[in-house]
């Protein structure tokens, strides 16, 4: 004898739900897991651990996680990435949890539009997001790529799943994606703006004669700045050094969007890091002290480079690569 599912008042048959099934549903924990981890280390990095570019070895990826696009309102994107994917394994584990098989079911069915939610959502800003890479800022990386795999992954699966509550996904996904437009649209460093040539912040600060004086040791030594107009100790360095001192030095801008752009030659330069300096043909990564650049200038390297292994790494890169 063949069962069906209930009927309505008409007689049709409702569809059901099948629920998240026990392999299913330890994939979606094990995604959330790898997500979670990913973006509380990129978060980390961003906030404490001195930016991106121990991660990033190409300024497109530089770009995207430490630019213009990479915070809302102040707070990093990657930290709105790490509450979706804690969210997502707490009412992954939930169900797990129960003590009872009522109880497991009661909470398997409580999470259901939750999840259904979340992961419309996290996919639909996901792809959104990957737009504005490829589309508009048209930069590599993998940190992005990866994180977006696990996002449409997690949609995929628990979509699937609930395929019966289609209307709550795409009703989400269009409202993410409103309010992802309006928010990059609207806000300095958006979608329109992409197009507008930037300038770096102007540097206030006036030299001291100890920064003019390693001003033109740097300069006889044919120096090169290498920074975006958007990056954050790119300016610190300037401000330290005051506007007259940075008028010997040659500042090449990285950025596509910014003024005078020589984002080629940063290419050919594999810059890994802004800000980065070429003194007499070597490279040296991140704010440097006025002690960091007589050592420099006196030896010809620092005895304390905490980029050196990134160097070792680019040397190497390009040994293979030739």
């Amino acid at each position: 004898m063949c069962e069906s599912g209930p009927e309505s008042s008409e007689g049709s048959v409702v569809p059901q739900e099948s629920g998240l099934h026990e392999l299913p549903r330890k994939i979606l924990i094990g995604l959330s897991c790898a997500g979670l981890v990913e973006t509380a280390l990129l978060t980390y990095k961003k906030i404490f651990g001195g930016g991106m570019a121990s991660l990033c070895s190409t300024a497109g990826c530089l770009e995207v996680l430490d630019g213009p696009y990479s915070s809302v309102f102040g707070i990093p994107l990657t930290l709105f990435g790490m509450g979706g994917y804690a969210a997502a394994l707490g009412l992954g584990v939930y169900p797990l949890l129960a003590s009872s098989k009522n109880d497991t079911e009661a909470r398997e069915k409580a999470t259901r539009g939750l999840l259904v939610t979340l992961a419309s959502a996290m996919t639909s800003f996901s792809t959104y997001l990957m737009f504005v890479l490829v589309g508009v800022i048209q930069g590599w990386c993998p940190w992005c790529f990866f994180s977006a795999a696990l996002s449409g992954s997690m949609g995929f699966l628990v979509l699937s799943s609930f395929a019966t509550r289609w209307k709550t996904a795409v009703t989400t996904a269009l409202v993410t994606l409103a309010g992802a437009a309006g928010i990059f649209v609207t806000t300095p460093g958006g979608v329109l703006d992409a197009s507008t040539i930037r300038d770096p912040p102007a540097i206030t600060t006036i030299s001291s004669a100890e920064a003019l004086g390693i001003a033109d040791r740097l300069e006889s030594k044919h120096t090169k700045m290498y920074g975006a107009f958007w990056c954050s100790h790119c300016f610190g360095q300037k401000q330290m050094l005051g506007k007259e001192a940075m008028e010997k030095i040659d500042y090449v801008e990285c950025s596509e969007r910014g003024r005078n752009s020589q984002s080629a030659l940063c290419k050919e330069k594999k810059i890994a890091g802004y800000p980065a300096w070429e003194i007499d043909g070597k490279m040296f990564f991140g704010e440097q002290s006025m002690q960091d650049f007589d050592e420099i200038l006196r030896t010809g390297g620092k005895a304390n480079d905490p980029y050196a292994d990134l160097l070792k790494e680019i040397d190497e890169m390009e040994k293979q690569a030739s």
